[in-house]
């Protein structure tokens, strides 16, 4: 059992027992003082029973009061779980248990994995969200978090996005049909639009909204300086990067973004710095790896790169320039031919594809480059300005 003075987490609760506070996705709960002291008392005995006896005596003092008192107690508490109250089980004449479920344990465990921000940590969130679907369909938070690990998977290039779209969309409208249209929902579904539609404008317009509506979350600045970058507006990327760090200056993919929108701007020197003094919180950080690598090579310090960079690929696709297309463009040639004619999915593929698979192809697994990467490299050398400009 935790200390009193750490936060519990139960779902999407977190509750302190020492300030007697309990918060949902941020927001504080009420809870009256008497209500919380029985809650407490079934946190401390998960899946055990606890009786009327035991119950009276640790939140009432031994005070001799009535089961039905109990009883409404224990509603108020349900009520205040809202669609989880079902986790308190009543034991007819006997007491209460708390009884979280499997599905709850493995979607604890799979956001763990998904919050290490690398391959191995989506692909094990992405078993363990599909484990907790099966246990309970009706669960909206297995499926949001499916969805929420096939974006990610295909917006750091680990997998095809083209291969990842209709899964994704089919967990995400599993999600809205459990839950309707929640903001972190609607968060994935307009970055989505970015990623596997490549609509520019429509993702823009909705992070856009997302953003005036929950201007405390980072998660939103980092997506919308994605879609700037991608449409060449490196000015109003990088005033994202202020807000997004007074949000939350630790989050992991404020470390790479900070990087990128350096790279884009061509001030390989600030990128360089930014990277060194963000991998001793993210260490584990691939792509801020692959940031830092490219950072230093722009730079000239190619040895250097070399040498302090350990590069594992955050793709698994193969480095060919028409492999890299066929991985990203729509299957049907209605949609491949929309994609080809709309100039913001140019810039797309300009800005956002080419750059991170440049370095796939100049570096190995070993750190060394063979002959075909040492030409691709020297060909981006001649004309940088075409990336990061």
């Amino acid at each position: 059992m935790q200390g009193e003075e750490e936060p519990i987490s139960l779902g999407p609760f977190r509750i302190n027992l020492a300030s007697t506070r309990v918060h949902r996705d941020g927001i504080e709960l009420e809870l009256r003082p008497r209500a919380f002291r029985v809650l407490k008392a079934l946190i401390k005995n998960p899946g055990r029973l606890v009786e009327y006896e035991q119950m009276i005596r640790e939140a009432w003092d031994g005070v001799k009061i009535s089961k039905h008192t109990v009883a409404v107690t224990v509603s108020e508490i349900k009520q205040m779980l809202a669609e989880y109250g079902s986790w308190i089980q009543c034991q007819p004449k006997f007491g209460y248990r708390l009884e979280i479920p499997q599905s709850e344990v493995l979607i604890r465990k799979a956001w763990h994995y998904w919050n290490q921000y690398n391959h191995l940590g989506y692909e094990n969130a992405l078993c363990c969200f599909e484990e907790a679907a099966k246990l309970d369909g009706a669960d909206y938070r297995a499926w949001e978090g499916i969805s929420s690990a096939y974006l990610m998977l295909a917006s750091f290039v680990m997998r095809a996005p083209r291969e990842l779209a209709r899964s994704f969309w089919e967990a995400h409208e599993r999600a809205v049909e459990a839950c309707g249209q929640t903001w972190d929902l609607r968060l994935n579904a307009a970055y989505a639009r970015f990623v596997f539609e490549h609509d520019l404008e429509g993702a823009e317009r909705e992070l856009v909204q997302l953003q005036r509506e929950r201007p405390n979350s980072a998660h939103v600045y980092i997506r919308l300086a994605m879609v700037y970058l991608a449409r060449r507006r490196l000015e109003e990327a990088r005033s994202l990067l202020p807000p997004a760090l007074a949000a939350d200056a630790l989050l992991p993919p404020l470390a790479f973004i900070g990087c990128l929108v350096r790279l884009y701007r061509r001030e390989f020197a600030a990128a360089i710095e930014w990277a060194e003094n963000n991998l001793d919180l993210h260490p584990s950080s691939p792509v801020l790896r692959l940031h830092y690598a490219e950072a230093l090579e722009f730079a000239g310090r190619i040895g250097e790169a070399q040498t302090n960079t350990r590069w594992q690929s955050p793709a698994r696709i193969p480095p060919s320039r028409g492999s890299r297309r066929r991985a990203f463009w729509p299957k049907s040639a209605s949609a491949r031919k929309r994609c080809v004619c709309s100039r913001n999915s140019r810039k797309f593929v300009n800005t956002i594809i080419w750059t991170p698979f440049r370095s796939h192809c100049c570096w190995t697994r070993w750190g060394g480059a063979t002959k075909r990467s040492r030409n691709w490299n020297a060909r981006w050398k001649r004309t940088p300005t075409r990336y990061f400009s």
